[in-house]
């Protein structure tokens, strides 16, 4: 539409202390390499130039296209195991892409937000479903539409819309309760359950401990220790250090008893108390 503003950026800037903030990085590249930051950046990069804050990912062709365009040795199952892994650790929105199949994140989203204040003097409105930071995060030139179907005329259509997400919605509650392998207690007596799904996407990660084992040593220390149980945001983020010191310990005993003659070897035992991280 004629004079309707540009929705994507032409330059977005990086932090130059990513990798010191973020832990989560950490993860990724020991997982995945350099090439997993690769990834991830071309994915964001993507979203700043087409969407400005998204990447929507097409299950039949986006990990094709991401892997041709880097090329360098890079294969699209290898594309689709970083994105799981971001999505596990919370570089992306697990529960945006369950619902829409949107890649974005907060950080992404406060990108664009900086970019369009220096670039334009007009404001620009964004999908509501997709947004991610709080009112009081998002600056005034941000439009958040009032309703998530504002831009529909049919007050009829409104409604059969909003009738076929409930039913989306509830299914996708249904599916979610059966998949669970273990629930976490949460500060202020919540819980995170870790999925069927999620545990198999661990455990191609870190194939070197027994995954299942250490949510359920993770599960009875935040039962016994109530102060030291996470937040919701935080809680993602911790099994994963969990779950990678755990692997390096493993490995390190392999490395070590490498070493040793072969009477001398012992198996050891882990304690089933915290991974000081």
């Amino acid at each position: 539409m004629a004079g309707q503003p540009k929705q994507g950026l032409d330059f977005a800037a990086w932090d130059v202390h990513i990798f010191d903030d973020d832990e989560r990085f950490d993860v990724l590249i020991d997982a995945q390499g350099w090439s997993g930051f690769g990834v991830f950046f071309y994915i964001c990069t993507k979203a700043y130039a087409t969407n400005g804050y998204y990447y929507e990912w097409r299950e039949k062709t986006s990990a094709a296209a991401i892997a041709k365009r880097m090329s360098g040795g890079i294969k699209s199952d290898t594309v689709k195991q970083v994105v799981q892994l971001c999505l596990q650790i919370g570089l992306f929105d697990n529960g945006l892409f369950d619902r829409e199949r949107i890649l974005t994140n907060k950080m992404m989203q406060e990108r664009y937000m900086y970019a369009i204040e220096k670039r334009s003097k007009r404001g620009r409105t964004i999908n509501k479903d997709y947004w991610l930071l709080k009112e009081d995060e998002t600056k005034a030139y941000i439009i958040v539409p009032e309703n998530e179907h504002n831009l529909s005329e049919n007050g009829n259509n409104l409604a059969e819309n909003d009738i076929k997400k409930s039913k989306v919605k509830e299914s996708k509650e249904k599916e979610k309760k059966s998949d669970v392998f273990i629930s976490l207690l949460l500060k202020e007596e919540s819980n995170y359950q870790v999925t069927f799904s999620q545990l198999n996407d661990f455990k191609n990660i870190y194939t070197l401990i027994d995954v299942e084992n250490e949510l359920v040593k993770m599960s009875k220390y935040f039962e016994l220790h109530p102060d030291s149980r996470k937040t919701l945001d935080d809680i993602e983020n911790y099994i994963n250090r969990w779950l990678l010191k755990r692997s390096d310990e493993v490995d390190s005993i392999r490395k070590n008893n490498s070493k040793v003659p072969a009477k001398r070897r012992s198996t050891g035992a882990f304690n089933t108390g915290e991974v000081v991280l």
